[in-house]
């Protein structure tokens, strides 16, 4: 309940907002580039909006990664992708898409399916290693 009226203390109306990358603006995880004239720099989140949507955005991130298994499945497999040191930009990748489940919650007026996460899941293992797998999809 708590998170939940945070979320949407800080959104304010969700129908104002037309895509979830609106979002992920407002709470300042988009990706900007920091370079200079002569050197092009490394992309990191900008941190420029608002950080209290950021900061419910992470407790939601760590609660679903021990709770959900769907989210902890996704949690595990990026891990094995990208180094342990990477861990932080692992945590906000989950956050925004978190953010994004939680405006498309609140946009849609429907409740969490999780069967939603799983076939996003298959669809996204598929697509990122083809020739590896032995499931078939319908």
């Amino acid at each position: 309940m708590v998170t939940g009226s945070l979320f949407l203390g800080e959104i304010g109306n969700p129908e104002r907002y037309k895509t979830s990358k609106q979002i992920e603006k407002l709470a300042g995880l988009h990706l900007v580039e920091n370079s200079s004239g002569e050197k092009r720099g490394i992309k990191s989140i900008s941190k420029r909006g608002r950080n209290v949507l950021r900061y419910v955005g992470y407790l939601v991130t760590n609660i679903a990664i021990s709770k959900n298994k769907e989210i902890k499945a996704m949690y595990q497999y990026k891990m094995q992708q990208w180094n342990k040191k990477e861990k932080m930009k692992v945590l906000c990748g989950i956050n925004e898409k978190i953010l994004r489940m939680m405006f498309a919650v609140c946009k849609k007026r429907q409740f969490y399916r999780p069967e939603e996460v799983k076939k996003y899941w298959r669809e996204k293992k598929v697509r990122v290693r083809p020739c590896k797998t032995s499931i078939r999809l319908q």
